[in-house]
């Protein structure tokens, strides 16, 4: 079976490799641009429409990349916490890189694409190729980041401390796949992770290698407490979890406003806080974080719904935000109100 370290292992390898490869061919090309290669403005030479038509489509391309790339790199793969959150940056400067240079390059021949079909032809393989992946990649961005306003969601407080980071999140299935679910739309997967992004140490192997494991979560609403279930064990780490009996596993249930309901899952045996009829203000102990129910590895679920119970037939689902979030999406911590999650997202409180 596929160990969480062997996963990181092989990511980590994979995108060390596109650096390299990245890095190598660009400095390679660079050289050769400024040494070696005579080159020809596609403003002022004359004829030569084939090879002016493919560099007008490889600079779409390269603008393309520029905005897409970074969107799929930071928040559409779900290789957060796999692969040091250091690592993903360099490769999405990278690749930002190489396609700035690019663009930079689309508005001149050199003479050896002029002369030599070969070159022609590698850049026509290279246009056919490119240009329709960053196409496909561009086109659902706005999906990627939609998300209902502040006034159509629910404002709620942080349910954890210290710093974190989203498995899945947000509006779209690009990013959530709780959102195929009417039941569980807008639902987020949280772990906590350390200063490099990891959110596991050692091999993986054991829940006291994941550094949510045993980690309390915090009541992020005022309510009442309407369900408890507190007696489903811990189960081993797999990418395949199979208890479609006990999906939620040991969760606690807040009735925070009418026919609203606050979902908290995937809790740890024997450290629930609070019992049916509880009322519990923003803030308070809930329970700790274990592997129960379908869960791959110790993290904790969130969801609301109009329903007491999962599994109740047309449950609807509710976005919601958080009123005070300190958040790193790209390259910088920022500090942001009533702000919602995507995945791959940073996060502390």
């Amino acid at each position: 079976m596929i160990s969480i370290e062997f996963l990181s292992i092989f990511l980590t390898v994979i995108i060390a490799l596109i650096i390299m490869g990245l890095s190598i061919g660009k400095f390679l090309r660079i050289y050769w641009v400024l040494k070696a290669e005579k080159r020809h403005s596609v403003f002022k030479l004359k004829g030569h429409y084939y090879a002016k038509t493919l560099k007008a489509f490889w600079a779409v391309t390269m603008i393309l990349t520029m905005v897409a790339a970074p969107v799929f790199i930071f928040i559409r793969w779900p290789i957060g916490g796999f692969v040091s959150a250091v690592l993903i940056k360099i490769m999405a400067i990278f690749v930002i890189f190489f396609a700035l240079t690019e663009l930079v390059l689309s508005v001149s021949l050199s003479e050896s694409l002029i002369q030599r079909k070969f070159k022609k032809i590698v850049l026509s393989i290279s246009v056919l190729v490119l240009l329709p992946t960053m196409i496909l990649l561009i086109s659902p961005v706005g999906q990627v980041f939609d998300y209902p306003e502040i006034e159509d969601s629910y404002l709620i407080q942080l349910p954890t401390q210290g710093d974190w980071m989203a498995g899945h999140a947000g509006g779209s299935v690009l990013v959530n796949y709780h959102n195929a679910l009417s039941s569980q739309k807008y639902a987020i997967d949280v772990v906590k992770v350390d200063e490099d992004g990891w959110f596991f140490q050692n091999n993986g192997e054991e829940l006291t290698d994941i550094y949510s494991f045993g980690e309390p979560v915090y009541a992020p609403e005022a309510g009442v407490v309407t369900t408890v279930v507190d007696s489903l064990p811990n189960h081993e780490i797999s990418f395949f979890p199979s208890d479609s009996l006990n999906p939620a596993g040991n969760h606690v249930v807040i009735n925070f406003d009418q026919e609203r309901y606050l979902f908290m899952a995937h809790l740890m045996a024997g450290t629930i806080e609070v019992q049916k009829g509880d009322s519990v203000k923003a803030g308070d102990i809930v329970g700790k974080i274990g592997n129960s129910g379908n869960s791959s590895w110790p993290h904790l679920h969130l969801h609301i719904q109009d329903k007491p119970a999962i599994g109740i037939a047309e449950t609807q689902a509710f976005p919601f935000r958080f009123k005070e979030i300190e958040r790193k999406r790209w390259f910088f911590w920022k500090k942001t109100k009533n702000d919602f999650l995507l995945r791959n997202d940073f996060f502390r409180n």
